[in-house]
């Protein structure tokens, strides 16, 4: 399967298994508090399960959640030997056939963890052959989330020769699917 076919086949199971995460793992409820919180970890398991149903039997490569790989030989350099994507589509064993390094963030995400996070996805596609990346915010439009994203590559000099195959969709509400928030407008943020 051809890298372009298999991210169109991933990004349609994508726009289904978000639309599918209810509300529970979206936000979750806290005993003793009136408003529900964030939890990436949770949203996460979630998606994975979903994706996991979304996804064609026959697709070429595995879906897999936080993989560590800081003693792999092509992974022993800063910042990619201390991070771990929070979903890899690859074909496992083999390097040279990896499709997508996965950043999931929620709304309410800080400056410095969308950078960190960007920074992890730039350093799968330039160090351990990546074809594209993903950064999926969930969580209602925060005012700032776009010029916070608008900074970071301002400032990052690698952005320009990943911004094709870097990608950022956002997950606003649960019962909706994600769709991609486009560069052009996150660069006029």
């Amino acid at each position: 399967m051809m890298p372009d076919h298999a991210l169109a086949v991933y990004l349609e199971a994508l726009k289904k298994a978000t639309r599918e995460v209810p509300p529970d793992y979206f936000q979750f409820k806290v005993a003793g508090q009136a408003r529900p919180i964030y939890r990436e970890r949770g949203y996460c398991y979630e998606l994975y399960h979903r994706l996991r149903v979304a996804l064609p039997h026959d697709f070429h490569y595995s879906l897999a959640g936080e993989v560590d790989k800081s003693g792999h030989p092509i992974i022993q350099t800063p910042p990619l030997n201390r991070r771990k994507p929070d979903f890899l589509v690859h074909s496992a064993g083999d390097m040279r056939s990896n499709l997508l390094a996965i950043e999931v963030k929620p709304g309410t995400v800080t400056r410095r963890g969308i950078e960190k996070d960007i920074e992890t996805l730039i350093s799968c596609l330039n160090q351990a052959n990546y074809e594209y990346g993903i950064l999926l915010i969930y969580g209602g439009r925060r005012p700032g989330l776009l010029s916070k994203l608008k900074r970071f590559v301002d400032l990052n000099p690698q952005f320009s020769f990943v911004r094709n195959r870097l990608l950022v969709y956002w997950h606003e509400n649960a019962r909706k699917s994600a769709s991609e928030v486009a560069w052009q407008e996150i660069l006029k943020a």
